[in-house]
């Protein structure tokens, strides 16, 4: 295959203007003036991979919701949400397969999509000539997402001619069943495009980058992360766990990119371990020598440890229940019966 150039995209945080907060008490806000806000994120990344494009770039990924979407996925600015999410194929995707037409590289980009009337957080992947490969959907949502979109339910696995590439987006970093299951499927490379999970916020970032660099040596795929500023890095890791190039000190719009000449069996001729088990590839080994008949507490939906430790919080597995609940804490919030610190602090 010889050596291939991924890059990741940094672009900054845009929050919403005052005039159209998505905390201003009358929620009056101006249709046209959201998407002004939402088409100048998807140019400030656009710019970013056109960026990559020019330095010969394989792939280029984004961060999660691109266009800003965020600030508006709850019940009361439904109408907002739905003129910012998108159908996939769609106007944004159709900019960005432009894109990796033009560079002749595959380009993932990470928006809440529309679907039948559902929302999804979704990463699209795009090929060389512009075509949509497929599409991960966020399994694993935190609670404002939690009140208009829904989750996905696979891991797939999309073959491409840099490797088998697979996405997860942002928390769902924080569960190791997603990624293991896209190598299991797999997997040579995972995409994690984010806006917290992954590299967070203050003093975590430190365990961000645990994570990331955790996740691919134990699943022994080499993991792209895209975070924006100025709260964390992107970086390309390596399927050991090296860091192999990173972005976290300027403060502007760009991209990390690495270039790297792929080992995806990870083959250890002299690895001592490998050599008692005949097998020079780690990664056939560590797949091997799993033990699944004995994980079975994995797949129950609500483990033991549930009602016997935390039977105060009433969990039934059922997220319409929990939306709801999470839906009753925010209005008291905004009623000033209960205190939450500010989503952004």
């Amino acid at each position: 295959m010889g050596k291939i150039k991924i890059a990741a995209a940094r672009v900054g945080v845009n929050y919403p203007p005052d005039s159209i907060n998505p905390d201003r008490p009358d929620k009056n806000l101006d249709v046209g003036a959201v998407k002004e806000y939402k088409n100048g994120n998807i140019q400030r990344t656009a710019a970013a991979f056109r960026m990559a494009g020019r330095q010969g770039a394989d792939l280029a990924l984004s961060h999660e919701d691109i266009m800003g979407g965020g600030h508006y996925s709850r019940n009361e600015l439904r109408h907002i949400f739905s003129e910012i999410a998108e159908e996939i194929p769609g106007p944004t995707s159709d900019l960005f397969s432009n894109i990796a037409g033009e560079y002749h590289m595959h380009t993932v980009v990470c928006y809440y999509e529309k679907d039948n009337g559902k929302f999804y957080n979704t990463a699209v992947l795009i090929g060389r000539k512009g075509e949509i490969i497929g599409k991960y959907r966020k399994i694993h949502l935190p609670g404002l997402e939690r009140w208009l979109v829904s989750p996905g339910f696979e891991t797939p696995v999309f073959k491409t001619d840099i490797g088998n590439i697979g996405i997860g987006i942002c928390y769902d970093v924080a569960f190791p069943e997603q990624m293991r299951s896209l190598a299991l499927n797999g997997a040579d490379i995972i995409l994690h495009p984010t806006v917290g999970w992954g590299f967070v916020y203050g003093e975590s970032n430190s365990m961000g980058e645990a994570l990331a660099r955790v996740r691919a040596a134990e699943n022994q795929c080499y993991l792209a992360c895209a975070k924006n500023y100025p709260n964390g890095k992107s970086c390309i890791v390596s399927n050991d766990g090296a860091i192999l190039a990173e972005n976290s000190g300027a403060d502007q719009d760009g991209i990390v990119i690495a270039e790297f000449e792929p080992d995806y069996d990870l083959m250890k001729e002299n690895s001592y371990w490998s050599f008692l088990a005949n097998m020079p590839s780690i990664r056939a080994r560590m797949i091997y020598e799993r033990r699944p008949d004995s994980y079975k507490a994995l797949t129950k939906e609500i483990p033991d440890v549930i009602g016997e430790r935390y039977p105060m919080y009433e969990f039934s597995g059922n997220d319409t229940e929990i939306t709801k609940k999470i839906g009753e804490l925010w209005d008291q919030w905004r009623q000033g019966k209960i205190n939450l610190p500010y989503i952004w602090e």
